[in-house]
Order: C-alpha cells, then sequence, then structure tokens
C-alpha cells in the first residue's frame, strides 16, 4: 500500500516538474516541488525501516518457531522416558510380589518338611 502511495506521490511530482517548468515555475512552486520531494524520500526512508523490521521480525519468529519444535520433541522424550519408567517400576513391583511369593512358598515347604519324621 505505501508503494501504491510512494509511486502516486512521484507521478504527481513528475506532472507537477513538467506543469512548472512549462509555464515557469515560481519560487513558492519550486520550494512546494522541494518539500514534496523531502516528504517522498522520508516515506521511503521509512518504508525502507519498516520492511527491515518486519523482515527481523520474521527471522526473530522463525527461530522462536525452531526453538519451540525442538522443545517439543524434547517433551515427547521425556513423556516416553516417563512411560517407560512406569512401565519398569510396575515391573519392579511384579517382580517383588513374586518375590514374597516365592520366600512364603519357600517357607512353607521349610515347616513342611521339618515336620516331617526323621529317617
Amino acid at each position: 500500500m505505501k508503494l501504491i502511495k510512494i509511486d502516486l506521490q512521484l507521478t504527481v511530482l513528475g506532472l507537477l516538474i513538467i506543469g512548472l517548468t512549462s509555464c515557469g515555475p515560481s519560487k513558492e512552486e519550486l520550494a512546494h516541488v522541494a518539500d514534496l520531494q523531502a516528504s517522498i524520500e522520508a516515506a521511503e526512508a521509512e518504508f525502507n525501516r519498516t520492511e527491515k523490521e518486519v523482515a527481523d521480525r520474521r527471522k526473530a519468529n522463525d527461530e522462536l518457531e525452531r526453538k519451540a519444535a525442538e522443545l517439543h520433541g524434547q517433551l515427547r522424550g521425556l513423556e516416553d522416558n516417563a512411560d517407560e519408567q512406569e512401565r519398569v517400576n510396575q515391573a519392579v513391583e511384579k517382580l517383588r510380589e513374586t518375590l514374597a511369593e516365592v520366600k512364603a512358598s519357600q517357607k512353607a515347604i521349610e515347616e513342611a518338611m521339618s515336620s516331617l519324621p526323621k529317617s
């Protein structure tokens, strides 16, 4: 939008210059043309600054998106590790239960053997 406005200003400026030079410009008209030229140059400079800011912000946004994707990947890895840790904890608990059952069975066998007559 700003580019169209700048182009329009340049066209108007060009027409003013042509019109003014063909009939002999006055000092006021020349000053007005100089003011218009300064305004156009200021608008172009502002446009260039804005364009650079937009490019810088896009670059920063891309970097943030890359970091977010990296962190998301790390989070998935941590979630996977947590799931695996939970499975390991459940397996350890089952092993403890089985060990307790084995010890109880072993104690029952020892008691039964001690009550058998010795030959």
